[in-house]
């Protein structure tokens, strides 16, 4: 986690684990860091409970998942814009 990403003038930071992780919460204090730190499942992930993001990143997640088409189409709804191909 570095720090200086989350005290960047207006920059929003979310961390999302499905547990509470201590060494999480220690690195930040440590850090000074303003990164919100929330524990919710992965099927409670949602546009309308967590906001948009200019960027949505998810690491060690999808190959946890039963289902993971349908999850990550849901999780896709967080990102402000979304990418779409151009036509050549």
């Amino acid at each position: 986690m570095d720090g200086s990403a989350s005290n960047a003038s207006g920059a929003e930071v979310v961390a999302v684990d499905c547990v509470a992780l201590n060494t999480f919460l220690d690195a930040r204090d440590l850090l000074d860091s303003r990164v919100e730190y929330l524990t919710l499942d992965v099927s409670e992930l949602s546009a309308a409970k967590l906001g948009r993001f200019d960027f949505v990143l998810f690491f060690g997640v999808l190959y946890h998942l039963r289902h993971p088409c349908s999850v990550s189409k849901r999780w896709s709804n967080c990102a402000a814009r979304r990418a779409s191909r151009r036509p050549n």
